[in-house]
């Protein structure tokens, strides 16, 4: 690096006071829980930005800066407020009173009693404790820290797009991602098919935007749209979002699923094993939808979702741990247990567990209470086959997930046999149109 640029980028870090820099209004507002830590949020500009900035220099107007503007001039009162425009990352705090400073180094937000406190280098004095903070950058990409639920944590191992807004919750920090629409969609599909042929992620472009409209006020009286967990839809920021992720959500612009001109109730699962499972039978009577149906996810040689690493599986479980694990949850203990109910596809509809008395527990229920002891995804679906064998429970199943809508790996093998996204759907949700969605979606507030 020259001298000239050390000096240069010396007088940026030590007053880091700019004009305030126009920034993309946001339409969706994404609670994050995977970003764990309870009481601290260490935040980092995108490096590929960054380094773009340092081999191109700093320059304002198509001219180099003088030192002496940085720092103000000679005699001057203050630091002038330099624009750097699009060619500098910088962050930029805002608090709820308006109050705005600006930062190149890195951010560290910590809890201080029911408050937000902002850390850096730059900030000299410290900003007063907010109720909320946003911050953003102008270079469109935060970096965070995330803490992930097996305790491991890797600093800047997640980008995100728009700002984060962050205030306390409870005994914890609150921090929601503000972003555009098509920023969001794209991070679900990285999230939920990457890699996949462009006709499925079309397909999986227009049920995400579906499910994001047709649940926009879930959970309004939070303060936000939707969350990054599987209760609403994977979102992972904009890890792996790719130029053919944009496409699949430009060219589908707009296209929802509706029934009778109404946004459907829209599900989606990794692998149906064959054959998708009927709403009704999955959640009893919370959902009766004629587009929801079973359907088989077979053509003439081998089923769509076959390339599946969970088409087919099992698990082996010692029956006196297994025994014991429905004691714990009964209060009583359990002697034997069985499949006593299937559904019309074969899924497992209530199992028979015998105590002192009968207990019948849904299949659902008993995937449940087993994944949270065994580890989610230990016995990946109801559509299973279960065997007692020397003292041991074998379960032989098919499929990931919930098996209701649309099949992932299925609508993969789809597209790779030359289907539509059109077709895909249609095949997925019967009874079911494309429409184009003319509003956008922050009017719905």
């Amino acid at each position: 690096m020259s001298i000239r640029r050390a000096i240069l980028l010396g007088g940026l870090f030590s007053h880091a006071l700019f004009a305030q820099p126009a920034l993309p209004q946001p339409t969706i507002a994404v609670r994050l829980f995977e970003i764990l830590h309870p009481q601290a949020l260490e935040l980092k500009l995108a490096e590929p930005a960054f380094r773009n900035f340092l081999a191109n220099g700093l320059r304002s107007n198509n001219a180099d800066i003088a030192p002496a503007r940085l720092h103000g001039g000679a005699g001057a009162a203050e630091p002038a407020a330099v624009s750097f425009g699009e060619a500098l990352p910088v962050f930029v705090v805002r608090d709820a009173q308006g109050i705005t400073r600006h930062t190149t180094k890195p951010i560290r937000v910590v809890r201080q009693g029911g408050r937000v406190q902002v850390l850096n280098d730059d900030f000299d004095p410290a900003p007063a404790l907010a109720d909320t903070i946003t911050v953003a950058t102008t270079s469109g990409q935060i970096l965070a820290a995330v803490k992930y639920r097996n305790g491991k944590e890797r600093f800047a191992a997640r980008p995100y797009a728009g700002a984060f807004k962050i205030y306390v919750s409870g005994n914890e920090l609150c921090i929601v991602n503000l972003l555009a629409e098509e920023d969001y969609l794209a991070g679900v599909l990285a999230a939920e098919l990457r890699q996949a042929p462009f006709a499925a992620l079309q397909a999986q472009a227009v049920a995400a935007r579906t499910y994001l409209l047709k649940n926009w006020r879930r959970h309004h009286q939070k303060g936000y749209q939707a969350c990054d967990l599987t209760h609403c839809q994977r979102y992972a920021g904009s890890a792996g979002v790719d130029s053919t992720i944009q496409h699949a959500i430009a060219s589908t612009a707009g296209e929802i699923l509706t029934y009778k001109n109404l946004p459907i109730e829209i599900f989606y699962s990794s692998t149906c094993g064959g054959r998708t499972a009927n709403d009704l039978d999955v959640w009893s009577s919370e959902f009766d939808h004629p587009y929801l149906i079973s359907v088989s996810d077979s053509s003439r040689r081998m089923s769509y979702c076959a390339k599946s690493p969970h088409f087919r599986w099992q698990l082996r479980m010692k029956a006196d741990s297994l025994l014991q694990l429905w004691q714990q949850e009964l209060g009583e203990p359990i002697v034997a247990l069985g499949v006593s109910k299937r559904n019309s596809d074969g899924r497992v509809r209530e199992l028979a567990l015998m105590g002192q008395s009968l207990h019948l527990v849904s299949g659902e229920k008993f995937r449940a209470v087993v994944c949270r002891v065994l580890g989610w995804n230990s016995v990946k679906s109801t559509a299973f086959d279960l065997q007692l064998e020397n003292n041991t429970y074998v379960f032989i199943g098919k499929g990931l997930g919930h098996g209701v809508g649309m099949c992932q790996f299925g609508a993969m093998g789809m597209a790779r046999a030359g289907h539509s996204y059109q077709k895909i759907l249609k095949h997925y949700f019967p009874k079911t149109m494309l429409q184009k969605y003319e509003h956008n979606l922050s009017s719905n507030d």
